[in-house]
């Protein structure tokens, strides 16, 4: 609980005391004394609650590459710059969080030009935001020292990643143009950098919904494949394509969590080569070209 100053919280409650006790010593019946008690115990937990912030759920955004503040959060339309509270955020949490690896970090954080799946969970203090512009600064701004942007604590006290989700793979150097981006179903202990029990407590697991396969299939007919996957309820986590015959491009499969599978036929391609030998169509391409027929199929695990 956030503590107020004397003359707000404990002023309030100091006078409702001595009130009170005022009342009492002048009571003559245990009822009147009974309810003035109850009062007292009300007025105590609303000025306590005044002092207290409910946790929520964020969107974590990270600026990869920038100095200075490169971390917020967006709060009812507005976005802050945040920095971690530490001293007072779970320790469990914290550490877990500063422990995730970069190759699940960066293609899961939300930016200006997406939402990402990283969620944290923890109160926002408005109240120390921009305090750090009001300390003096012995380096002035220039180069090498941007100015210097308003941020304010955040107390963590959970945070998620949305399963299944993004994942980095590289080899050891790290070569930009080597990074392949594949799909995974949920955390394990190999994408922390310190030990972590059970590290499946860091997923929400998003499940395909069964009316998903009650889609009007009817309407996606003739539009881009895209708009059919946009209404879907998670992402997939694989895909094929199928020729026939080979290398004559005859559409796709998605493959979703619990079992969902959804193959799209295309029909005259638009956008994509008809042939290709090596079979290797682009996939953004493909999601531009029009649907000409859609089969959904659940199958059930053994």
């Amino acid at each position: 609980m956030t503590k107020l100053s004397f003359s707000g919280y404990h002023y309030r409650v100091a006078k409702v005391w001595r009130n009170t006790r005022g009342l009492l010593s002048k009571s003559v019946t245990p009822f009147r004394a009974a309810r003035t008690i109850t009062v007292l115990m009300v007025v105590v937990f609303l000025c306590a609650c005044q002092g207290t912030t409910a946790a929520r759920e964020y969107k974590y955004y990270y600026l990869i590459g920038t100095t200075g503040e490169n971390q917020y959060i967006i709060e009812d339309g507005e976005s802050y710059w945040i920095r971690f509270d530490e001293e007072n955020s779970n320790k469990d949490a914290i550490e877990s969080f500063y422990a995730l690896k970069w190759n699940i970090l960066y293609p899961n954080i939300s930016n200006p030009k997406s939402e990402g799946k990283i969620i944290i969970i923890g109160t926002f203090d408005k109240k120390t935001y921009g305090q750090n512009l009001k300390i003096p600064r012995e380096i002035k701004p220039g180069i090498g020292h941007p100015e210097p942007k308003p941020w304010g604590l955040f107390k963590l006290q959970d945070w998620y990643l949305e399963a299944p989700f993004e994942y980095a793979y590289a080899n050891e150097e790290i070569n930009p143009a080597d990074i392949k981006i594949r799909m995974k179903q949920k955390l394990d202990k190999d994408d922390f950098e310190i030990d972590i029990d059970n590290p499946e407590r860091y997923n929400r697991f998003v499940e395909v919904k069964e009316r998903s396969l009650m889609l009007d299939k009817d309407k996606f007919i003739g539009q881009p494949v895209k708009s059919l996957l946009s209404e879907i309820e998670a992402d997939f986590i694989d895909y094929y394509y199928f020729d026939e015959p080979p290398g004559k491009l005859r559409g796709a499969g998605f493959v979703y969590p619990d079992g969902l599978t959804v193959e799209v036929h295309v029909g005259q391609l638009r956008h994509l080569p008809l042939f290709n030998e090596n079979r290797d169509w682009d996939l953004e391409l493909f999601k531009k070209e029009l649907i000409s027929n859609i089969e959904i199929r659940k199958y059930e695990e053994p």
